[in-house]
Formats: C-alpha cells, structure tokens, sequence
C-alpha cells in the first residue's frame, strides 16, 4: 500500500530529474514564478492522470518500471534500448555507446554556454557522409536546453544510426527575440558549410524540432533557403510547433486549455518574454494579452493579415492593444510569427511532416499553417495525433509518461520514422 502522497512525491522526483532546465538566473521574479507555476500545474494534470487511470498495484507497478536496472558498460545498444525502452542513460554508459562532438556555437564561441552537440553511434564514428537531423529542443523560447533531451536525441541516433545535432540557442528574457532564430540559423549553416569536415552527407540533412523548437526549425528552413538558393534540406519535420502569438483566442485556446500542459498563460508570458525580454514592456504586454486584442492592432494597420486568421471572430469585444507600430512590425516578422510568412517564402518550404497534437491549445496554430503552406504550394503533410496534448514526445523517454499515455510510444515512433524516411 503506497502512503498517502507518496505517488505525487516520486513523480515530482523524477519530473525534476527529466526536466532539469536551464537555471534561468537573469531571470526577474514574476518570470521564476510563472515558469514554476507552469510546471506544478504540469505535475497536477499529470498525476491526476496516473489517479484515473491507474490503481495502487498499477501503480507501484510502473514505479517499479520507473526505477529499473541501469545498464551496464557490457550491455549492446539493443540491450540498453531494451532495458530502459529509451530512458535517460546513466553519463558514462552514454558516453561509452555514443560519439559526441561538441562545438561552439558560432558567432557566440566565447561564451561556454551555446554550443552545437551531435550524438553519434560509436560505431558509426569513422563513417563519411552521414544522414543527419538537426533537431532544436522546446520550451517556449525561456526554458530546456540540451542535456534535458539527451535521451530523445541519443534513442534517435541509437534506433535509427543518424546523426543527431542540437543546438543550445540563447533564451530569453535575457536574451528576446530574434536570438533563438539567429542562433539556430548560425550552427545550421555551419553544419551545411562544414559538413564534410563534420562527416555529415550534405545532401541528406533534415531540421525538425519540438514547440518552440518547431517554429525555429520553420524559420531555419526557409531563412537558410533564402541565404544559400542552391541548397536544399532533404525534408522538415515540425511537432506541434507555434506559428504566432498575434491570438490567444483562436478555438483550440478556448477548447483545449485545461486538456494539457501548456496554458493560455503560459504561453502569453513566454511570448512577452520572447518579444522584449527583459523590460517593463514585458509585463505591460502580458496585461495587454489579457485584456485587449493584438490582433486588433495589428488589423488596423495591416487589415490583409485578417486573411491568415479564420478565428478572429473569437476576439469579440475586445479593444485592440496599446501597441506601438514599432511594437506591430515585431509581432509581425515571419520569423517571429511565421504564419505571416509570404507564399513565396512557405513555397521555399521542402518536403514537410508536420505532426500535431489534437488537444493541444496550439491546434489551431499548425492548422493554419498547413492551409497556408499547402495554398502556397509546399509539399507538406500534416498528421494530427489523437488524444495527444502538448509536451507528449517530452515523456517518451520515462516509463512515467509511457503510462500516463500509451500512445506515446506510437506517435514518437510515427515522428522519428518520418525523420528516417526523409533521410533516405
């Protein structure tokens, strides 16, 4: 019989093992709380879920899952995926099966902090030209960081024999817009103009990348296509991605806001943060986001941009925002809302999967951007997971999350077999 509390207790353990983000340490108070606020209400919805779903022997049983023998130094990848089905690895057990470069992160190589990592099999160390995936964490542009995805990137590189790089971009609120997108955009054209030195088969490169990180692969995609004409990436692979943060009350905002882990709120503040960082202009924006209406602002001056929301009607009443037009052209950027991007920019798309969750406040977002990239003519697909919320790929590498949602293991494997098709 487990005692009262200590489910929750265990889970909150091991969440904060899963997801040791990156100290934000520049970051202002009202930042620190909302960002903990959003993870305890995570870890609410979270082990609500395992009390529906589960009994005490069930229970005690995928904690036991949970906390299964680590690998040793004698095991083979096989068995290692086998044991942990893709669970974090113990330091020196991922370091003996996996070949890791870490770089600097051009223009920033003075700063320890960002830099480019790939994951290698071992055995593939010495091999020449290798299909590779860059692949950009999530976190709403304020929070994740690499070594909190390691084991995502590691199973991919272990199951499929890729590289597998990620980038470790600059976050705001130190560090706004347009940081993430330039950082990206900086170790990607570097792996394409180094790939030889890199052992990376320039021909078979593919970006994708998870929430936030989905939009920077977006905007990754069609900037390097701009810069670099000739080159093509071999495909792009979106999960549930932010395509704007011109509305909050588009239908899947309204519908889906308590279904998962990413809340309206949240997501206002990240977007805020995202926009001006480090301001009292934060805070402004974010009462703003409440109470009026970015979109109505930014129709006043651009009503054409009304075409690329069918859910404005959603805005109601609502007074537009007091934003300046300085403030209007950021909201607008493609690279910061990359809905907004012109067809002949979403055309530059290539060969696009782009995967979303059903009962994700963002739906809407992906939605969008698929009609708006399939009438520009990309050749993009789109796959909605059902009954999947936000941050689902996130649990796939704990047994935790394995049990919360079965289906997890279904769409991370729909996702990474995608990664892999491209590539061939």
């Amino acid at each position: 019989m487990l005692k009262k509390g200590l489910l929750p207790a265990i889970f909150v353990a091991l969440f904060a093992y899963k997801f040791h983000f990156r100290p934000v340490d520049h970051a202002p108070d009202y930042l620190r709380r909302a960002v903990a606020h959003n993870i305890w209400n995570s870890i609410f919805f979270l082990t609500e879920k395992i009390r529906s779903v589960t009994s005490s022997n069930m229970a005690i049983g995928f904690m036991n899952k949970a906390m299964m023998p680590t690998p040793t130094n004698e095991n083979t990848i096989e068995d290692i995926i086998a044991i942990t089905g893709f669970q974090i690895f113990e330091t020196d057990i991922l370091y003996s099966i996996f070949f890791e470069i870490v770089l600097d992160l051009l223009p920033l190589s003075d700063n320890d902090d960002y830099k480019i990592h790939f994951w290698r099999r071992k055995d593939l160390a010495n091999k020449p030209y290798q299909p590779t995936v860059i692949f950009f964490h999530g976190g709403g542009f304020i929070v994740g960081d690499v070594p909190s995805a390691s084991a995502f990137y590691s199973s991919i590189a272990a199951d499929k024999g890729i590289t597998v790089a990620s980038v470790e971009y600059r976050l705001a609120p130190k560090f706004p817009f347009p940081a993430p997108s330039d950082d990206c955009f900086s170790a990607t054209e570097y792996i394409i103009n180094n790939a030889e030195d890199l052992n990376v088969d320039r021909e078979k490169i593919v970006l994708a990348g998870d929430s936030a990180g989905g939009e920077l692969a977006i905007v990754t995609a069609i900037e390097i296509k701009y810069k670099m004409e000739d080159f093509n990436f071999a495909g792009l692979v979106p999960v549930y991605p932010c395509t704007q943060f011109l509305t909050h009350r588009m239908q899947s905002f309204e519908e889906n806001e308590s279904t998962g882990v990413l809340t309206k709120d949240f997501w206002r503040m990240a977007g805020a943060n995202h926009a001006f960082g480090i301001s009292s202009k934060t805070d402004e924006i974010i009462e703003e986001m409440k109470t009026k209406s970015v979109f109505k602002r930014v129709a006043e001056i651009y009503p054409d941009i009304a075409e690329r929301f069918l859910g404005a009607e959603n805005e109601g009443d609502l007074e537009p925002a007091d934003l300046s037009d300085e403030d209007v052209e950021l909201f607008i950027d493609p690279k910061f809302s990359p809905l907004l991007y012109s067809d002949e920019a979403l055309f530059k798309l290539p060969t696009t999967h782009l995967f979303t969750a059903e009962i994700d406040i963002l739906f809407d977002d992906q939605r969008l951007f698929h009609e708006a990239a399939s009438e520009a003519g990309a050749n993009i697909k789109w796959k909605v997971w059902k009954g999947a919320a936000h941050c689902e790929q996130s649990f796939s590498t704990n047994a935790i999350g394995k049990t919360i949602a079965p289906s997890i293991d279904e769409h991370v494997d729909e996702m990474i077999n995608s990664i892999a098709d491209l590539l061939k």
